[in-house]
């Protein structure tokens, strides 16, 4: 339906670009939003039925008529993009890239996984967190029943300041007994990146910029570009912010160092679609919320004409 209102000039010309994350196997009670590989199957047969599916670095002309175009974005450096995703991209043709932060290529967690672990294995009752400011929640026996602590923590922290959160993340490692392997190693970003699916920046340990001074943001841009060029090989050429809200998250200050890096482009998470014109340092993408045929559309055809906020970087 989508495709045939963009068609008939209904919908105006925009480039979609949908964000993941990561995929699962098997549904995890405490991620219920993380879409298992079923799941991402289906959701890739309806953005394939809808779009044409081309690489990002494709997208930076305007969009053209005809059947529309949309790409595919993951973030953070998952190992399951390797192993649960490469497989379904295969299935359809299609392509991706991910965005790809570099400090967790030894094994580390990224904070918010910290803090998952921590709810999955604290036994059940107090979790006592007030020696960091945080309130005191009551863990049930449930894991169903823990995910709302869990999102209340992850809002709670989300902002610290960088030895803040180290601190909390130094506590949780030595509370847990086990810590899983979640994040891609150095053997396997260079699998990822020779199986087709494009290697772009993403800061090197996933910091807020908004939160780092100058110096420590513009390092945080330029250290993780200069490892993604030793390790792949070449220099990535596409860029997304961390969390990526304008002035929240990043500010224009950012978008200046992004280009300096030598960046080509840089994508935001700005709820919109990409016009070809404008800032192609301050692209919109999103995350559809509702997969079924109908909503889906609506969804689509509301991004279509929202402006997104961009940030004022003369």
């Amino acid at each position: 339906m989508f495709h045939w209102l963009y068609r008939l000039r209904l919908l105006p010309r925009r480039h979609y670009t949908f964000i993941f994350h990561r995929l699962v196997a098997e549904r995890d009670p405490l991620m219920r939003l993380t879409p298992t590989v079923d799941e991402f199957r289906q959701q890739l047969a309806l953005i394939c039925e809808h779009f044409d599916v081309i690489p990002l670095s494709e997208s930076l002309a305007a969009p053209r008529s005809g059947k529309p175009t949309a790409s595919i974005s993951f973030d953070d450096g998952y190992a399951d993009n390797l192993h649960l995703l490469v497989p379904v991209l295969r299935e359809f043709k299609a392509n991706a890239t991910v965005f790809a932060c570099t400090a967790f290529l030894d094994g580390d967690l990224m904070w918010n996984d910290w803090l998952t672990e921590l709810i999955r294995q604290s036994p059940a009752g107090p979790l006592d967190l007030s020696r960091f400011g945080l309130a005191t929640p009551i863990l049930a026996e449930s894991l169903d029943l823990r995910r709302s602590v869990l999102a209340k923590l992850r809002m709670a922290v989300k902002y610290w300041q960088r030895d803040e959160r180290r601190a909390l993340v130094s506590h949780i490692r030595d509370h847990l007994s086990y810590v899983p392997r979640l994040m891609l190693n150095e053997n396997e970003l260079k699998t990822l990146h020779e199986a087709g699916v494009t290697i772009g920046g993403h800061t090197h340990d996933h910091h807020v910029l908004s939160t780092l001074d100058d110096d420590e943001a513009e390092w945080q841009i330029q250290h993780n570009r200069g490892l993604l060029s030793e390790i792949l090989g070449e220099a990535p050429t596409l860029f997304a912010y961390p969390n990526g809200k304008p002035e929240q998250d990043y500010r224009a200050v950012h978008v200046r160092q992004v280009k300096q890096a030598g960046y080509q482009a840089s994508w935001t998470t700005e709820h919109g679609a990409w016009t070809g014109r404008g800032d192609r340092f301050q692209i919109p993408r999103f995350t559809p919320w509702n997969w079924n045929t109908l909503p889906f559309t609506r969804d689509l055809a509301q991004v279509s004409f929202r402006k997104p906020q961009v940030l004022d970087v003369a």
